[in-house]
Formats: structure tokens, C-alpha cells, sequence
């Protein structure tokens, strides 16, 4: 399989060429600096999450707009469906730096009904040299016991091994993919920085566990950590009224 010709229900991601127009493009290539300089203070706080919709509206608003939604629906297969933003973050891979781990997003969020994925962004043309997302098709439907792991071999513990490489993107080109998706990326053997834009979706409301950790000798202090980390932030975020991601306010939307 090749990565243009993923399905997003069938593999857990799928490529979204031309996502954003020329014009989205300058807007947000002109939001880069506020970006990085937001993200850095989230980043002195030791946050793993980042909510930069609220520090940059004209961030929220961009992938707001109705003509992205729309193409993002379709790929997803959400047509119809509600779907909000959660979170909003920067990552910043330096010449040199080693690549992301072999993970799933959802086994860091302390929900058993997790409805999310991540729409990927670019902030410049991606190729096999600087840093590309790497997908194992249909891991979606698997759980990565040992997590995580490192990305320049295949993972252990899953069926189907076949890597699949999200390259090449021009900027403007975005992936989305399932929060239980096994991925993780290359390393940045280039000689300039990566940079990608990661936007957390719900297509239902958040509900979080009452006991966010998870027990056994399968689950690495790691995975429990940042789990108990994010269940903190997470709750403190479904009771900002007006956010929109509690039950509540996720059905009052709906009959609105």
C-alpha cells in the first residue's frame, strides 16, 4: 500500500493533500513565531498538552473554517458529525534530533470512550530525510502493550509490521489518524528544523476515568505518569464553561 492510497477507517489514518489554500498557508506561516513563543512557555511549565486555540484565536478560527472542516470530515468519514478541536501544539524536531517513539495518542488520555484523532500539520514540505510520520496500518484495532518504543525498528506486539512512510508532504498537505493508531516518526537527519502542527479532535464528549492510572506490570511508569499528568489538565478544561466538551455542553450543542 501506498501512503496517498490509506483509508482512514480501514488503516487509522489517511493523507489529506491541499488541505489548506495558498491564502491559509501565509495566515498561518505569519502565526509561526506567536507559535513557538507560546509554546515555549507551555513547554518552561512542563505542560503535555498545549491549548494554544486560546492564546491564538486566529489560530482556532483558521481550523474552524468550514472549507477545512469539511475536507477533514470526508477523510475521517465524519461527515455529519460534530467535531471539536481539543488541543493545539507545536512540535519542533532540531537538526539532528532522534525520532518520536513507536505510541498510541489514546494510551496517554485516561478515557475508555476516547471518540478522538490528530490531524497533522506540516509547517514546511516533509521528506524521508526530516523527521516524516510513520503509521503501521490497522494497529488501530490492536493495543501496544510495551510503549513506548523506538522508532528506528518495528514495534513488538503488534500484527502486520508493514511501515508505511507519510512522505513526501508539501506544506499545505496535512494527515489525520486514529487515536489508537501505532505511529511515530524518523529523525531529523536534515539540517534544518521540523516542524508540525498536531490538532487534537473529539467527534464525542469527553469523559474522562475516575482512576487514571492503569494497572499490571504491562504498563510502564512512563504511560501512567503523563496518563495521571493529562487527567489533571483535562479536568480542570471540561469545567471551563464554554469550552464545549463535557456531556452537557456537547448536547447542548447538538440541540442548538
Amino acid at each position: 500500500m501506498q501512503f496517498a492510497d490509506a483509508n482512514f477507517q480501514r488503516d487509522g489514518f489517511a493523507f489529506i493533500p491541499n488541505l489548506l489554500t495558498h491564502e491559509y498557508q501565509n495566515k498561518l506561516k505569519s502565526l509561526v513565531p506567536e507559535i513557538l513563543k507560546n509554546a515555549a512557555q507551555l513547554e518552561q511549565k512542563g505542560e503535555y498538552l498545549m491549548f494554544l486555540q486560546d492564546d491564538i484565536p486566529v489560530l482556532d478560527k483558521l481550523f474552524r473554517a468550514k472549507s477545512l472542516l469539511a475536507k477533514i470530515k470526508s477523510a475521517t468519514g465524519l461527515t455529519g458529525e460534530i467535531i471539536k478541536p481539543l488541543s493545539i501544539r507545536i512540535w519542533n524536531r532540531c537538526p539532528g534530533d532522534c525520532g518520536t517513539s513507536w505510541h498510541q495518542d489514546a494510551r496517554f488520555t485516561p478515557s475508555d470512550s476516547l471518540a478522538a484523532f490528530s490531524l497533522w500539520v506540516p509547517l514546511q514540505d516533509i521528506n524521508s530525510l526530516n523527521g516524516p510520520l510513520m503509521f503501521i496500518p490497522g494497529s488501530h484495532r490492536q493495543c501496544l502493550l510495551k510503549q513506548p518504543q523506538l522508532s528506528n525498528c518495528s514495534p513488538t506486539g503488534v500484527e502486520g509490521k508493514n511501515t508505511i512512510v507519510a512522505s513526501p508532504m508539501k506544506y499545505g498537505d496535512a494527515t489525520v489518524h486514529d487515536s489508537w493508531i501505532v505511529h511515530g516518526s524518523a529523525g531529523n537527519c536534515s539540517n534544518t528544523p521540523r516542524k508540525a502542527l498536531i490538532i487534537n479532535w473529539l467527534f464525542r464528549p469527553l469523559e474522562l476515568n475516575k482512576v487514571p492510572v492503569l494497572y499490571g506490570h504491562l504498563h510502564p511508569k512512563e504511560v501512567n505518569y503523563v496518563r495521571a499528568h493529562n487527567a489533571k489538565t483535562l479536568q480542570k478544561r471540561i469545567q471551563i464553561t464554554g469550552i464545549g466538551l463535557s456531556p452537557t455542553e456537547w448536547l447542548e450543542a447538538i440541540k442548538a
